[in-house]
């Protein structure tokens, strides 16, 4: 058998009884460690599919070898069965707690040992091939993702045959998600996709790439149709009324294509990420125009390239130090104190200057340099508000707001990562808050719930950032366990001479108040809206009226020296 098995006992005795019985098995690729430090080396350094573990040993016993292990992204998914001649229930129920897979209690019994060992190595096994299929389709509707999507471009450019490659998206559904959930569109987008297969050939290929878009690869066979028509054929089949659990739903269809011609010198990027880039951009240009399919021009695929070396540079800012957070003051709108501060990344690029995070957030979201990106804004802003602690003391600190996207939240190692920057850092919890946008839990309210629930048990306060953009659903307010709601400043400029806005601040204010929560208004750039949304009883204030985000050593002098006493009004 070709697995790779990790044995670690500080008994030699049970060490050779393990590489023995497991050598019987058929496993002979085994490895041994004399104890938790040995062991933790040697998973640094080389790859395993199992680990056998001692609990009680003296440097570094098993149940901290399977903390770190579970920490750690790369380890964490390791099947490990704990070893033990204690019958304490209390160890149990930690190694249980860790998420070990399997218990084997000394003295070994044969059969129990080889079920054991093959059942955690088949659970692997599964594992592995569960996440290989979700890396390359949507979990919620089964569809080819983006990267499928991406590898099928890639044989169809080596081909060398003319294509289209197209984003189609569809409108019109936004009562239908905001009465019935993200459920109904996923259910909407598995009905699309049904009806576009029967115009596609064996080769082509329709995948999900966003909440309400799929991407599409229709090649041009010899004695084939002309693929720029399969597409207006599907575009007019997408036009027609669907049932959905027996209401019907009338989807507004766009499409944006690349039209690759090998034959055609310079005709379109060589490059997969370019061509479904181009596309995507097409399809916002012709849902702009209300156009029913818009051709991408060469304008389009340069702004996609553009797209592709800005998301290579802010790989290489991460490494480079070319990105910095700026910390935007939070004030008590009736006193005018600083509260806390929101960290806002900022990147100065060595060749194009200052770049607007409105560019480089969206690359670094869809290409998945967010995870890293986000990673290190925690750590970052975790330091920062440690040194104001020690230098302000806690009770004086601001409360550290930090921004987390979708993709950041819902990634596996999060939780780890958040927990990692709290520790070591040393910063006080409680002057941390963890700010998501409604984009964060509507595709899985409940995963959302859990995150949160475990990010407050940590002491971290929680915000739902932007609230009256988006899904704005107001049961958010009553499910999910947030602590602060944030008004998009949509609602708060201007609101000093707009009545309705007015109106519709004041319910949402009430309804926070009513649930628990405090209410941070964004976006105050007047006196006038500062002055109203004190009457309107929100409790918090930010907008370029009080300060634009300042570095942190301008922040610094802020904090000490009161500089926002001068915003107050009587």
């Amino acid at each position: 058998m070709t697995e790779r098995i990790l044995v670690v006992d500080d008994n030699d005795d049970n060490r050779y009884t393990l590489i023995q019985r497991l050598g019987r098995d058929g496993y002979k690729d085994v490895v041994a460690a004399e104890g938790g430090r040995q062991a933790l080396d040697l998973l640094a350094a080389e790859p395993f599919d199992l680990v056998l573990l001692d609990v009680m040993m003296p440097d570094v016993d098993g149940i901290r070898v399977l903390e770190i292990m579970r920490a750690d992204a790369r380890l964490r998914d390791i099947p490990v069965i704990m070893i033990t001649a204690t019958e304490d229930m209390r160890i149990t129920a930690r190694c249980i707690e860790l998420g070990a897979d399997d218990r084997l209690p000394k003295p070994f019994d044969p059969t129990l040992f080889r079920a054991r060992v093959r059942a955690s190595l088949e659970r692997r096994r599964l594992r592995q091939m569960e996440r290989a299929y979700f890396r390359r389709h949507d979990a919620a509707t089964g569809l080819p993702n983006q990267e499928r999507l991406r590898d099928a471009v890639a044989d169809g450019l080596a081909s060398r045959q003319p294509m289209l490659v197209a984003g189609v998206g569809l409108g019109g559904l936004d009562e239908l998600r905001h009465s019935r959930g993200a459920a109904a569109i996923d259910a909407v987008m598995r009905k699309a996709a049904a009806s576009i297969g029967p115009h596609l050939g064996a080769d082509d290929m329709v995948a999900r790439v966003a909440t309400a878009e799929l991407g599409l690869l229709i090649r041009q066979v010899p004695g084939g149709g002309d693929p720029l028509g399969t597409l207006q054929q599907i575009v007019e089949t997408l036009s027609r009324p669907m049932k959905l659990d027996g209401a019907e739903v009338a989807p507004l269809p766009h499409a944006g294509v690349i039209v690759v011609d090998p034959s055609a010198e310079g005709a379109a990027p060589s490059e997969p990420d370019s061509l479904i880039a181009g596309a995507l951009a097409a399809l916002s240009k012709a849902v702009a125009a209300e156009a029913p399919i818009e051709i991408g021009n060469a304008g389009l695929r340069e702004s996609a390239l553009e797209r592709l070396a800005l998301q290579a540079d802010l790989l290489r800012a991460l490494a480079a130090g070319e990105l910095s957070l700026h910390y935007q003051p939070i004030l008590a709108l009736g006193s005018g104190a600083i509260h806390g501060v929101e960290a806002l990344v900022r990147w100065q690029h060595p060749q194009r200057g200052a770049i607007s995070p409105g560019a480089f957030i969206p690359i670094a979201e869809r290409s998945g340099i967010i995870v890293n990106l986000g990673r290190w804004i925690l750590e970052q802003a975790c330091r920062q508000a440690r040194a104001w602690q020690d230098s302000l003391g806690v009770q004086h600190a601001p409360v550290v707001a930090i921004n987390v996207s979708p993709r950041q939240l819902l990634d596996s190692g999060f939780l780890a990562s958040l927990g990692r920057a709290i520790d070591s850092s040393g910063a006080d919890p409680s002057k941390l808050k963890i700010e998501v946008t409604e984009g964060c839990v509507v595709r899985d309210p409940a995963l959302a719930s859990r995150l949160l629930d475990a990010i407050g048990a940590r002491g971290v306060a929680r915000a739902l950032d932007d609230f009256g953009t988006g899904y704005s659903s107001l049961s958010y307010l009553q499910q999910l366990p947030f602590d602060t709601l944030k008004i998009d400043q949509s609602f708060v400029r201007g609101i000093g001479g707009h009545d309705r806005n007015r109106s519709i601040v004041r319910c949402i204010v009430s309804l926070a108040h009513e649930v628990g929560m405090d209410v941070v208004a964004e976006g105050i750039e007047t006196a006038q809206d500062h002055a109203a949304l004190r009457d309107l009883c929100a409790d918090f204030g930010q907008g370029y009226h009080f300060s634009r985000p300042l570095p942190a050593a301008a922040a610094t002098a802020m904090l000490a020296g009161g500089a926002a006493r001068s915003h107050r009004v009587a």
